[in-house]
């Protein structure tokens, strides 16, 4: 995933948001969903998000969303 080791290069440190394989963070309210996405792009920090598909729009540049990630490689990177 090459736009994933991209995103992740540097030394900012990285926010892993998931719902885990049995809920869907599609399913979150959108009036909840503006507010993660106002609060994670205010954030110092890089965030992965874990989201199932593309209707989120333009994501701040901190943002970034895929329907499926490494997430033990992602963590074995932060730890």
């Amino acid at each position: 995933m090459q736009h994933l080791e991209e995103f992740l290069a540097g030394d900012t440190p990285v926010v892993y948001m998931s719902l885990g394989s049995i809920a869907r963070s599609t399913t979150i309210p959108p009036e909840h969903k503006k507010t993660i996405l106002e609060t994670f792009s205010k954030l110092p920090y890089k965030v992965l998000w874990k989201y199932e598909d593309d209707s989120l729009g333009k994501l701040p540049d901190n943002i970034l969303i895929d329907k499926w990630m490494p997430q033990q490689d992602i963590l074995g990177e932060i730890f």
